[in-house]
């Protein structure tokens, strides 16, 4: 194949991004095919009358971006180009993946970068008790700059894998099989199976444009006589969002009905421009736990617990716990394989069913109306 010879676009981006620009383009068309050899950084500054460093930063950036491989002796060439599977069958409302999008190039730099960490063969060792203490602190960092979390500190975050575990955790920690936890009448599907895993009753509270009431959290729990809430401020699929006023008020409740709060604000940060702290800020003896997810569905979730004994308590809690949560199962004669063991669980709700995973993020606001209905807890 001739040496690829590119006429650069003329636009005001600084010419390294044109050239992965015009590089891209000419991948997409099929231009440059896989495999191609691309010319070296000196020959092609030569023809371009640029700059060798703003050649090798161009080369850096495409193969940042996964566009060219870099071979050691030999030069650099287009990458192999890999063609998503298309999705078959209907579409899963029950997850929010939200596609990368620009943020692609900056994935593919932080996995560059984290390949070259001197520690990066620690993390095929067993995690000490909370997690990394570098994963911790910038988990607490992440959440002072991005989540309205001024109080965040490393010492009180447990690192999970992932928001799900991070609940199913928490909601083990501070229940026991048989009892009754309080949510929103329309709620996060992955607390619903959670609930069937461990053997608990959901109790549905009413809510209203800000989503949680004060009212309804009250009678629930007095009707109830549960031990924990578990509250979304940023709500689930409804994306209501609790004013501060609200919060204020569901912090109130708790502690005069001395109600663990287990507040799970994985989308906080998509609405910090609002200035509105975690229920964990407000009250940190109030809740149990504050759950934190990063973007991507695979990023661990920096979870919160409040004072020094339940920190401890959910530190020492691990899935053996969870099996202790199956042992009473089977003592009731409830079998996993049975079709029961995948319903959520409540008994307002029998027919109820689950998808069958543990998995699973906040439905996108524009599906809140049909997933309301699906996910709604005792009805």
């Amino acid at each position: 194949m001739q040496s690829w010879r590119p006429a650069l676009p003329d636009d005001p981006r600084p010419a390294y991004a044109r050239i992965v620009a015009r590089l891209g383009g000419d991948i997409e068309t099929g231009a440059l095919a896989p495999g191609a050899r691309l010319p070296t950084q000196r020959a092609l500054a030569e023809q371009l009358g640029l700059g060798i460093g703003t050649v090798t930063r161009a080369y850096a950036e495409a193969e940042a971006r996964g566009l060219i491989e870099a071979v050691v002796g030999r030069g650099s060439f287009v990458a192999a180009r890999v063609v998503p599977a298309e999705a078959a069958g209907p579409v899963d409302l029950a997850r929010n993946v939200p596609p990368l999008g620009p943020s692609k190039g900056a994935l593919r730099q932080a996995m560059v970068a984290l390949a070259r960490r001197g520690d990066l063969t620690q993390r095929l060792d067993y995690a000490p008790q909370g997690g990394f203490e570098a994963d911790r602190r910038a988990g607490a960092l992440w959440l002072r700059r991005a989540a309205n979390f001024p109080s965040a500190d490393a010492a009180r975050l447990i690192i999970c894998a992932g928001a799900q575990q991070a609940i199913v955790t928490a909601l083990a920690t501070v229940s026991r099989p048989g009892d009754a936890v309080v949510a929103e009448e329309a709620t996060f599907h992955g607390l619903k199976l959670a609930a069937a895993h461990l053997g608990l009753r959901l109790v549905p509270a009413g809510m209203d444009a800000e989503g949680l009431t004060p009212e309804a959290l009250d009678r629930a729990v007095g009707e109830s006589g549960a031990r924990a809430a578990y509250v979304l401020p940023f709500q689930n699929p409804t994306a209501r969002v609790m004013g501060l006023e609200r919060r204020t008020a569901i912090v109130e409740v708790a502690r005069r009905r001395g109600v663990l709060l287990i507040e799970d604000d994985l989308y906080g940060p998509q609405v910090a421009d609002l200035g509105l702290p975690p229920l964990a800020e407000l009250a940190p003896d109030a809740t149990a736990w504050s759950a934190h997810r990063l973007p991507a569905p695979a990023e661990a979730a920096a979870c919160r617990c409040a004072g020094r004994p339940a920190r401890h308590r959910l530190r020492g809690a691990d899935l053996r716990r969870g099996d202790r949560h199956r042992v009473d199962r089977k003592r009731r004669g409830v079998r996993d394989s049975e079709p029961g063991a995948q319903r959520t669980g409540d008994a307002n709700n029998p027919g109820s069913r689950s998808t069958g995973r543990m998995g699973g993020a906040c439905p996108p606001a524009r599906h809140a109306a049909p997933m309301a209905a699906a996910l709604r807890v005792g009805g």
